[in-house]
């Protein structure tokens, strides 16, 4: 007798299921090609690619949501003290209106300019609090290493004020240097592995990523303003932000989610949430149109590959992009994007740059010595006298400490 394995058998209900699948697999792939057929007469090519991608999108969403949900479960069950002051200060740094120099001597004290000292004065109160306690004793580390030159930095720009351009105006930014570092130190103090480290890391990027769905949200609420003509460059409306800083601030999140991609110790990570994190980067970088950022994210992309141990990576992605480059390059498009609208002479000038840069070095050699005071020098004594007293910086470091400080 033929003994029929139960793995040929066919269970009851199968063979009604064969009947009516392959037919509906038919009705639907014909419904698919109509829909793709009217997309692409209508829309073209580049909307059937998203028509194709979106379920895809969808799925990975919903993903990357659980795994975002599980990390803010686990960051509110690690908050402490040390979380409410940094968010404190990220407050107290944001911009909800723009001063030039005239209005900032005659009505020096205004809303935005209250609600950033009491944001501050919350830091030193709660400073003030865990040193009276003793949790933990953080001046130690206020003058050691690396913090302790920062501390050293903001003390001689506080001496500075003695033949600053604007004394108050000095004295007053460098105590609030001198207090963004203390804190720092008092949070240092705490720190006892690797981990805790990493939750400072963790909680400044997740400050910075919701401040750029505000700039986002503008888009939405006041898009003519938000895409700042004529390249459409993204800028925060509320609070306000430039579009450097959101390029920064999108390519430091990006190169964050990449590296956790790619970690040195190829464990596994959250690899949705941080696909997520990695393309909402790379978007808010490239609507910024910020060039800086734009190469820094090049730049930091190969250290990472290289880090890892993942060099053929690097090399691959190098061959694969440079046709891509050199395409884009010869259309104009690349060249187009990275010029922004701007004319010829305003690039070469750096957008205006290398005039306040010109300016502020022939300021330094007429006090090589002493500088003009930190941090009232770049603003009062250079923006302000060549009529760009809006600006809040001269968009370079080195110039602005060397005509405030002179080193």
């Amino acid at each position: 007798m033929r003994i029929v394995s139960n793995e040929n058998q066919l269970r009851p209900g199968m063979l009604s299921i064969r009947r009516w699948e392959f037919p509906a697999f038919v009705i639907a792939g014909a419904v698919a090609m109509v829909m793709i057929a009217s997309v692409l007469n209508h829309y073209g090519p580049a909307a059937v690619v998203l028509l194709l991608a979106l379920p895809l999108v969808v799925i990975a969403g919903a993903l990357a949501f659980g795994q975002g949900t599980s990390n803010i479960r686990a960051l509110r069950r690690e908050l402490t003290w040390w979380h409410a002051l940094w968010f404190a200060m990220f407050l107290s740094a944001l911009v909800f209106r723009i001063r030039d120099v005239t209005e900032v001597k005659t009505d020096l004290l205004d809303g935005p300019a209250t609600f950033r000292l009491t944001m501050e004065a919350l830091v030193v109160l709660g400073l003030l609090w865990r040193l009276l306690t003793r949790r933990p004793p953080w001046t130690r580390p206020l003058f050691r290493g690396l913090v302790g030159a920062l501390a050293a930095y903001s003390l001689v720009c506080a001496v500075s004020a003695l033949w600053s351009v604007y004394p108050s105006w000095t004295l007053y930014k460098a105590g609030e240097f001198l207090l963004d570092v203390a804190l720092l130190s008092a949070i240092l103090a705490t720190m006892r592995s690797a981990r805790e480290f990493k939750a400072v890391f963790d909680w400044t990027w997740t400050l910075y990523g919701l401040l750029l769905l505000f700039a986002w949200a503008g888009v939405v609420l006041w898009p003519s303003e938000a895409l700042e003509a004529p390249s459409a460059r993204l800028h925060g409306i509320f609070p306000i932000e430039g579009s450097n800083a959101i390029g920064t601030s999108g390519a430091i999140l990006a190169i964050v989610a990449l590296s956790r991609l790619l970690p040195i110790e190829r464990h596994k990570q959250k690899r949705a949430w941080y696909f997520a994190i990695l393309g909402y980067g790379v978007i808010s970088m490239i609507m910024a149109q910020t060039r800086n950022a734009l190469a820094g994210f090049v730049f930091a992309v190969l250290l990472i590959l290289i880090f890892s141990h993942r060099t053929w990576m690097a090399a691959l992605l190098s061959l694969g992009l440079s046709p891509v480059v050199l395409y884009t390059g010869l259309k104009g498009g690349l060249i187009n994007y990275l010029q922004r609208e701007q004319q010829q002479d305003t690039i070469t000038s750096l957008t205006g740059r290398m005039d306040w840069w010109l300016y502020a070095w022939n300021q330094w050699l007429q006090h090589p010595l002493t500088g003009l005071g930190a941090y009232a020098a770049g603003r009062f004594g250079v923006l302000g006298k060549l009529g760009a007293g809006s600006a809040s910086s001269l968009h370079s470091d080195y110039i602005e400490v060397l005509v405030g400080t002179s080193f």
